[in-house]
C-alpha cells in the first residue's frame, strides 16, 4: 500500500480506491474461503461416515458386478433350442 500512496494516485486502482476498501475485500475473500473449507470438510466427513458405516457396500458391490465380464457370471437362462 505504501507504493500506491507514494507512486501512483488511487484513481488508477478503481478496484480498491482506498486502503480500507482493499482490507475489506481481503477480509471478505478470507471469510468466503473459510466458508468453502468448512463446507468441503462437512461433505468429506459425510462421505467418510457413510463409507465407514458400510452403507456404501451395496454401491461398491453393484459396480463390481457391472464391471465383471458377462462370461464370468453364471447364466440363469436355458440355452436356445436347436
Amino acid at each position: 500500500m505504501e507504493y500506491r500512496k507514494t507512486m501512483a494516485p488511487s484513481a488508477f486502482y478503481l478496484r480498491y480506491p482506498t486502503e480500507a476498501a482493499y482490507v475489506a475485500g481481503q477480509e471478505r475473500r478470507m471469510r468466503q474461503y473459510q466458508a468453502r473449507q468448512e463446507s468441503n470438510l462437512a461433505i468429506y466427513r459425510c462421505i467418510k461416515l457413510a463409507s465407514d458405516d458400510s452403507c456404501m457396500d451395496f454401491v461398491h458391490d453393484s459396480r463390481v458386478a457391472e464391471a465383471t465380464p458377462s462370461h464370468f457370471q453364471p447364466m440363469d437362462q436355458d440355452p436356445p433350442a436347436l
